[in-house]
């Protein structure tokens, strides 16, 4: 983007002097010309797609394995999703402090790694779990509490033959070596990196070999707002970028992206359904996200 409009801040000193040029003659029927040259230049960059034809696309429209689909292992939310969140796409979590979007996310990437289908040849879906608050231990012991089916509070109380036993479930797991080669577990410092920085994080990735399926990011509020905004922003003008961002990272690396945030304090005491009018912050927020799912007490 930075190329682009140092290139059109070229292309449109040069035009200028040849309108200024054209304009010292005074033939006031050269106007037109002008603002040709003008129109033209300010273009530099633009896309070129002029728009399409339902019908030209209706090969990948009519086939079932045009969207890649990434389930959850929710049977229920997966059957709401027709298979999955699909590549593509950005899922936003609801739910206020303590109330498992952690544990959710954990659960969400663990069972992508491991899940076998025709899509990615029975060898399960590239995973990046990002996370801002919880430390890599934590993480871990979520990770090892689903494999193992143990709850994950009392992997901080192991005793020695709690202890034995769990790194034998660890060790003797089937999916034991798919999760190592399909997750990919990251922290970052909370209000450090833009959805920029994690967009360029993500690529770096990539170029080494690992290209992710799925991202799970926990949560937005941790993400420091895109650089080169106008102080006269507000806060929630800044997220509706960020989501923007986030939705359009979804688009162009095809993943998809689940993204926890937390709900406002009348979230708090909802005893059943958490509303999307009580997510935190931007109602952009859940004008963008394709799916929406809240956590309630």
């Amino acid at each position: 983007d930075q190329a682009i409009r140092f290139f059109r801040q070229q292309n449109l000193i040069r035009v200028s002097k040849e309108i200024l040029e054209i304009a010292k003659g005074g033939d006031i029927e050269k106007y037109d010309e002008c603002q040709k040259l003008f129109d033209e230049a300010a273009l530099v960059g633009e896309d070129d797609d002029c728009g399409f034809s339902p019908f030209d696309v209706e090969d990948e429209a009519l086939s079932p394995t045009f969207k890649v689909s990434i389930p959850t292992g929710i049977s229920k939310l997966d059957a709401a999703l027709t298979g999955g969140l699909d590549k593509g796409k950005m899922g936003l979590l609801i739910g206020s402090a303590g109330f498992g979007k952690s544990t959710f996310s954990t659960c969400i990437a663990s069972h992508a790694s491991t899940c076998r289908c025709e899509a990615n040849d029975y060898q399960g879906f590239k995973v990046l779990q990002i996370y801002f608050e919880d430390d890599d231990v934590d993480i871990t012991r979520k990770h090892f509490a689903r494999i193992t089916q143990t709850e994950a509070r009392f992997m901080k109380r192991l005793d020695i033959a709690n202890r034995d036993e769990i790194e034998y479930k660890l060790m003797s797991h089937p999916d034991k070596d798919m999760i190592g080669e399909n997750l990919r577990l990251k922290h970052f410092r909370s209000g450090t990196k833009t959805a920029s920085d994690i967009e360029v994080f993500i690529k770096k990735l990539i170029n080494r070999g690992f290209k992710p399926d799925l991202v799970t990011i926990d949560y937005f509020e941790c993400i420091a707002p895109e650089k080169g905004g106008y102080n006269t922003d507000t806060e929630w003008t800044r997220e509706g970028v960020t989501m923007r961002k986030l939705e359009n990272m979804a688009k162009d690396l095809n993943c998809a992206i689940w993204i926890a945030t937390q709900g406002n304090k009348d979230s708090i005491n909802s005893p059943e359904v958490v509303r999307m009018d009580q997510a935190g912050g931007s109602i952009m927020k859940v004008q963008v996200a394709q799916f929406i799912i809240s956590i309630a007490r």
